[in-house]
């Protein structure tokens, strides 16, 4: 006999469904052939089939072989490139020990032997091959982008609110594969809203390099060196002019004199370097608001078909360039670095190893961790039904550029036909797709039992997967009439050596058989386990479905063996068919029949329990309970705390009571039930309930823990119960309780919020004292502090030592800190943390959005504020009632009164109520302009409609009385701001004294200035400056020094205006004597 290997390509299951069975047929037609199941292997994208031959039919040489070979550079319906796990893009995965021992070893080889120079661009020289590529790459870029704008106004695409996948196609998938936050609550369903195109080319972005070969960056400069995308950086170091990026460029060859040490040759002997003009024109971006979208179908298909080719382009040539110019990534994060050498700035996002303190572990980088291709799910008929969820398997992927693309008409490119499996053919419903799957699966394993009985005799015990491949749902088989005890006999030994004959056994299933099977002490309680789930899935095939008794029977099997999570499984599966009916007592009595171990019948009911609280099925698990109690069994206290935990998510506070006194009463409450039945007191502001439970509970030995006077003091500081939280560290110290992490991180939260902020450094100081490490959550408190306190210096530094513990800040810390810098006017470093945060992958909430639109319009920065909406906006999130009053504030300020008027109409339209601040920015418009009669009606809409005016509000309605020489209307105002329980401040005195003066009625101003020390009220330099002006106008310069006196005495400091004052009072005196 000769063994001769047929190698066929195996590029996804559906090559293994169709072509083996045709070549196991062709092989088997000639009885010359013999092969065996049993020795197919599969290597790479083939699978190798060893056949025997027969000696007379081939060549007398003693060892014959041959191999078939059928090979496809893109072979079809090749499954996309899966995604790597962090453990198999870890930086080293070579030990480090034999990593230096290798570098030991070249460097012993290179001992003595003559160094020679190294080429560019090692040597700080451009390779000049590569320029022109560099150029390609960046104009291919810009192209793709414009063109991406262009076609996402014809191609619908989205992308999820709450993880970063998107699809291309009219509407979103149906799959449920959202990994974003809350995912677990929405089932894995995605949001979905409209793509832009950051969505589909996902920026990565690296830092700028002055010197390709200059000092590492270091972790103090992060801040002050500009992040660019990656791809042009590499466009730069490889020879891309662009003049906002300047980069050093040598002429000469650096001359090295160490590892990584070196110095410039002398180029002074050169004469100056002429500019040059770029060696192609840079193309540029267009502006969002000049796009213009194909205006018909051939336009559409040529502005696809030029995407594509960009899209080529860039890839093809950034991975030119990458050969020469070194590319690194993160092993544990997606930074990227364009350089010899990764930068030093501890930016990782990962949150584990965080003993690296937050640095990166360079390797090579590869093309997809530079341009990511951004895999979609290929969609067969835009115009037809949507992508189904039961068809999953038969779709494609495609990056999304090339899936848009395909969508606009342009041809596919070869190397993406095989991930998007464009020759396969989509079932129109899940009927068809089983019916066409079982015919071919009951020809491959009619084969495969036709071969095995003659070659490989008996297999091991099937699994349920392996066993239901033979009877597909359409099949259906004449019953055979045999014993009842005749069949399970027949069934064991099937499912113990695979024989061929069960399929006819099928149809006389009864209950009596199946208890029969599953009780069968021959047959191990897996394979039982096994069985039973095959049946479950095969009820068409089955005259009657498993009842009790067969759950009662396969759970003592599998207890038999302490296979607990497979009862659970099992007893969850009874739990929720309601055809099963399963009644406690009824079953309990099932189990007693088969099992008499003592206990068993004890841990079936606390299982039970638990699971009919996991499933949220509390009536059930009542009665489980009520029974298990009436029976004197002994309940488990841990059981009784899960079904408690299950009744505080889902259910209300009187069945938790109800269900907590039951367990006081059988004296089964644990210090974590007492914390859990106090946290949800809490939550339901029911506090001083949640005292006397834990006051009770004491006097029987039961002491709280450190959890329970945390959630006691969590409750306390939200409600700003300074006595409380007092009182309760008393009780902890007296107790004997040490502070933990989260009781420090409460306290400062609590002083933060009361704005203590000094109270809130002391606590921290006192945590470390005690050798606490302070987490992410009192690194955020602090931070929020100190810039609510106007330190941002002092929160820069906090930002920075979480950093240099390890610590990973979130979008809470983030958010806190650039609210902060743009409150402070620093909104260059605002900008800087939202590029780190858009470098970690940390998606912009609508929090951090808003903080940055106030951020401008405090500095001024209208524009750059409406700009920031837009891309908020098309980021999917919606302009709130503060957004449209931030920009509408600014816009007053500026006194462009007609465009703030316009976008408050514009947040009316868009179904947002107006609140005070909108009534109160539209007041002071129409006073400024002198339109004192829409004011007025705009304040009593305003008290109508419930919205009641505060200080600013009525201040800006007296300043406009002021204006317009109404001092009656305005002083009356005054008067009526105590009934509205309004309290004048410092601004509307000012006011009043300006008008008084102007009108010279200095004696009335200054019976209002006496009026404002009465109040407490502190003078400002404006309301100084009124009454100087007044008292100047009338000859009373005396009383104006006076003023003067008091105003530096009270620590302010007088203006220019002042003086001016000052001098002008003297001209109304006479000549001295």
């Amino acid at each position: 006999m000769s063994r001769c290997v047929f190698a066929v390509p195996s590029p996804s299951l559906f090559h293994i469904h169709v072509a083996i069975p045709c070549l196991i047929f062709s092989l088997t037609a000639d009885r010359n052939l013999r092969t065996s199941f049993r020795s197919i292997s599969f290597s790479g994208n083939f699978v190798r089939l060893p056949i025997e031959l027969n000696s007379k039919y081939v060549s007398r040489k003693k060892h014959q072989s041959c191999t078939l070979t059928i090979r496809n550079d893109y072979p079809q319906n090749a499954d996309y490139p899966r995604t790597y796990s962090k453990k198999e893009k870890k930086p080293f995965p070579v030990p480090i020990v034999e990593l230096r021992r290798a570098a030991r070893k070249r460097a012993k080889n290179r001992k003595g032997q003559p160094k020679g120079s190294a080429p560019p661009p090692k040597n700080g020289l451009l390779v000049r091959s590569l320029i022109p590529v560099a150029y390609d790459v960046f104009n291919a870029r810009i192209t793709l982008i414009n063109n991406l704008k262009k076609l996402l106004k014809v191609v619908p695409v989205h992308a999820c609110g709450w993880c970063n996948e998107i699809h291309v196609g009219p509407t979103g998938h149906p799959f449920k594969s959202c990994k974003g936050q809350h995912a677990s609550l929405r089932k894995g369903h995605h949001e979905w809203t409209n793509a832009v195109v950051e969505d589909i080319l996902v920026p990565v972005e690296a830092y700028h390099l002055i010197d390709r070969l200059g000092n590492r960056i270091t972790h103090e400069e992060r801040f002050s060196i500009p992040r660019i995308p990656a791809i042009i950086e590499l466009c730069i170091q490889g020879g891309v002019e662009i003049p906002e990026f300047p980069t050093k460029r040598r002429r000469k060859p650096i001359i090295r004199i160490g590892k990584s040490e070196f110095i410039d040759a002398d180029e002074s002997e050169l004469p100056d370097p002429i500019p040059e003009p770029p060696l192609k024109p840079l193309l540029t971006e267009i502006p969002d608001s000049e796009i213009v979208p194909p205006l018909n179908e051939e336009e559409r298909l040529t502005v696809a078909e030029e995407t594509l080719e960009a899209w080529g382009k860039m890839r093809r040539g950034a991975k030119k360039l990458m050969r020469m110019y070194y590319v690194r990534v993160c092993g544990y994060c997606p930074e990227v670095h364009v350089g010899p050498r990764g930068h030093k700035a501890q930016n990782c996002g990962a949150h584990k190893h965080q003993q690296r303190n937050g640095q990166h572990g360079w390797q090579s980088a590869v093309l997809d961790d530079l341009i990511p291709p951004r895999y979609v799910w290929h969609v067969p008929d835009v115009t037809g039904p949507p992508l189904s969820r039961e068809l999953r398997d038969f779709y494609g992927k495609a990056p999304a550029v090339v899936e848009m693309c395909a969508q606009a008409g342009a041809i596919v490119p070869e190397e993406y036909r095989p991930t998007m499996r464009l020759d396969v053919g989509i079932p129109s419903d899940v009927r068809e797709a089983e019916m066409s799957g079982g015919e071919l699966l009951v020809t491959t394993i009619s084969t495969f039992f036709l071969l095995t009985s003659e070659n490989c005799g008996p297999l091991p015990p099937m699994s349920a997967q392996k066993l239901s491949r033979l009877f597909p749902r359409a099949r259906h088989f004449n019953p055979v009439s045999v014993s009842n005890v005749a069949i399970a006999d027949d069934i064991v030994n099937f499912i113990l050596h695979s024989g061929v004959k069960f399929t006819q056994m099928l149809p006389n299933l009864s209950p009596t058989v199946v208890d029969l099977v599953l009780s069968s002490p021959r047959l191990p309680p897996l394979s039982c386990l096994a069985f039973f789930r095959f049946l479950e899935g095969s009820s068409s095939l089955l005259s009657h479905k498993p009842g009790l008794r067969a759950y009662a029977t396969l759970v003592c099997r599998l207890y038999e063996s302490r296979k607990f999570n497979e009862i659970k499984e099992v007893l969850g599966s009874a739990a929720r068919d309601m055809e099963v009916n399963l009644v406690v007592s009824d079953f309990v009595a099932m189990v007693e029949d088969i099992n008499t171990k003592p206990g068993t019948v004890l841990k079936l009911c606390d299982l039970l329990f638990r699971i009919y609280a996991d499933n949220k099925m509390f009536e059930e698990a009542s009665r489980v309970y009520d029974y298990m109690e009436n029976r004197g069994f002994e309940i488990d206290e841990r059981s009784c705390t899960v079904y408690l935990s299950a009744l505080k998510k889902f259910s209300t506070l009187e069945n938790c009571l109800a269900f907590f006194n039951k367990m006081k009463k059988l004296d089964l409450v644990t210090v974590y039930s007492l914390t859990l039945m106090v946290d949800l007191l809490c939550r339901k502001d029911r506090v001083d309930e949640a005292r006397g439970i834990i006051s009770a509970l004491s006097e029987r030995g039961l002491k709280p823990n450190i959890v329970t006077y945390n959630t006691l003091l969590n409750a306390y500081t939200k409600a700003m119960d300074s006595g409380a939280v007092d009182e309760i560290l008393r009780l902890m110290e007296k107790d004997g309780i040490k502070h933990n992490v989260v009781t420090f991180s409460l306290l400062i939260d609590w002083h933060v919020n009361s704005g203590r902020i000094q109270d809130a450094e002391l606590m921290f100081d006192e945590m470390l004292s005690k050798g606490i490490s302070p987490d992410i959550y009192v690194y955020t408190s602090m931070i929020n502090g100190q810039c609510k306190a106007k330190n941002v210096k002092r929160a820069s530094f906090l930002f920075d030592e979480l950093t240099d513990r390890g610590l990973v800040p979130n979008i809470c810390t983030y958010g806190a800190l650039i609210d902060g810098f743009c409150k402070a006017g620093h909104m260059d470093a605002a900008d800087t943390l939202v590029k780190e945060m858009q470098g970690k992958r940390m998606d912009l909430n609508l929090v951090i959005y808003n903080t940055l639109i106030d951020g401008y319009c405090r500095i001024g920065m209208l524009d750059e504020a409406c700009h920031m909406q837009r891309i908020m906006e098309d980021r999917g999130f919606k302009s709130d009632e503060f957004t449209y009053n931030t920009i509408a504030s600014g816009l007053r300020d500026q006194n462009r009164f007609d465009e703030a008027k316009k976008l408050l109409f514009l947040m009316v339209e868009a179904g947002l109520s107006p609140n005070l601040v909108t009534y109160t920015t539209l007041i002071d418009i129409y006073c400024k302009e002198g339109n004192l009669v829409e004011a007025r009606r705009l304040f009593q809409e305003m008290e109508e409609k419930g919205e009641s005016p505060n200080t600013v509000t009525c201040n800006a309605l007296v300043d406009g009385y002021v204006k317009k020489g109404k001092i009656k209307e305005a002083n009356k105002l005054k008067d009526q701001m105590a009934n509205r329980k309004v309290v004048p401040d410092t601004y509307t005195f000012t006011s009043l004294i300006h008008g008084e003066c102007v009108h010279g009625k200095i004696d009335r101003a200054m019976d209002l200035l006496r009026e404002m020390s009465e109040r407490g009220l502190e003078k400002s330099v404006a309301t100084y400056a009124a009454i100087i002006s007044g008292l100047a106008k009338v000859g009373r310069s005396n009383e104006a020094f006076e003023l003067y006196e008091e105003m530096v005495d009270s620590g302010l400091t007088p203006d220019e205006r002042v003086y001016r004052l000052l001098v002008g009072s003297l001209h109304h005196i006479g000549p001295m004597p």
